[in-house]
């Protein structure tokens, strides 16, 4: 569910009822709510209490927000993260590949060439993917 105004007490009433039923709730753009967010982190405490025997195993939380100052840290803490950053070796490393074969050497291929440029266009693009994700 996507956070909005006045959607506090349905995220509430979602994560509640899921942690019993074992089913999974998404809370999108956590970062436009910072005031709400010591009170989501009073929710996480309540479901991490080991006492607590009404959390079914299954229950997941997923949050997503952008980057700021005053999001909790032990929500941080909490979870595992996950960080989307583009990358910026990208065109470089494709660059290089590709520059390795001339327009000459793609012509000649006596099999449907187009094809064949495609593919190659293809497998470049994933080895640099690869190449950045690696550093």
């Amino acid at each position: 569910m996507s956070l909005g105004s006045g959607s506090e007490e349905k995220a509430r009433k979602n994560i509640q009822t899921s942690n019993k039923d074992g089913t999974w709730v998404i809370l999108c753009n956590c970062h436009l709510f910072e005031d709400w967010l010591p009170e989501l982190l009073k929710e996480c405490d309540t479901v991490r209490d080991p006492s607590n025997m009404n959390v079914n195993s299954e229950f997941r939380l997923f949050l997503t927000a952008r980057p700021c100052n005053r999001f909790p840290i032990p929500l941080l803490q909490y979870g595992i993260k996950v960080a989307y950053e583009n990358p910026k070796g990208l065109k470089k490393n494709m660059m290089g590949s590709l520059m390795k074969y001339d327009d000459e050497y793609m012509n000649k291929i006596d099999y449907n060439g187009v094809i064949f440029k495609r593919l190659a266009f293809g497998a470049i693009f994933m080895h640099a993917a690869i190449l950045e994700r690696k550093k």
